[in-house]
């Protein structure tokens, strides 16, 4: 039995749309899992990366794509996501943080006119959240960036907007 080969990129190296089965008896929204794929686009360039000589390991070329995934975003936190009810700003010590500048960000613990704001990073509306849709910076929730880091790509920031309350388990 001849099986056909297993393509994942358009020549431009796009990824391919998954192909839809219409035999096939699982919900739509079940198939595929887009992760399989976000490993090969990442895996692909790193054997480019290594064979065209732009890095002496994969765990140099690991670190240079992560290191590339949010740049030119300038992010500032609110919401309580860096200052916890407990009033103390943890800044550089907290997670979101540090994803955020391992995958190219520069983090800002407040927005001052001199700094050039790309990103708000909320777990609710906040006065830094409508500042943002003020100026037509993007106003995004936590899961925009832990997304683009797990995909190791930026996603769309439409795709995350903030909520009006943090959710509950949040509080």
């Amino acid at each position: 039995m001849k099986v056909a080969a297993f393509e994942a990129f358009n020549a431009d190296h796009t990824v391919k749309k998954p192909t839809r089965y219409p035999h096939a008896r699982v919900p739509d929204a079940l198939i595929p899992d887009p992760t399989l794929m976000d490993v090969l686009r990442v895996l692909k360039r790193v054997h480019l990366e290594w064979v065209n000589g732009g890095s002496d390991s994969c765990a140099e070329a690991l670190q240079g794509i992560r290191g590339s995934l949010l740049e030119g975003v300038h992010a500032v936190f609110s919401g309580g996501l860096i200052k916890p009810p407990d009033g103390r700003v943890k800044g550089p010590h907290n997670e979101l943080w540090r994803l955020a500048e391992g995958c190219g960000a520069v983090c800002h613990l407040q927005w001052r006119s001199d700094e050039p704001i790309t990103h708000v990073v909320s777990r609710m509306q906040s006065n830094t959240f409508h500042k943002a849709i003020q100026r037509g910076v993007h106003a995004v929730n936590e899961e925009w960036l832990k997304q683009s880091a797990a995909r190791w790509r930026r996603q769309a920031e439409e795709a995350y907007p903030v909520p009006v309350e943090p959710p509950a388990a949040q509080l």
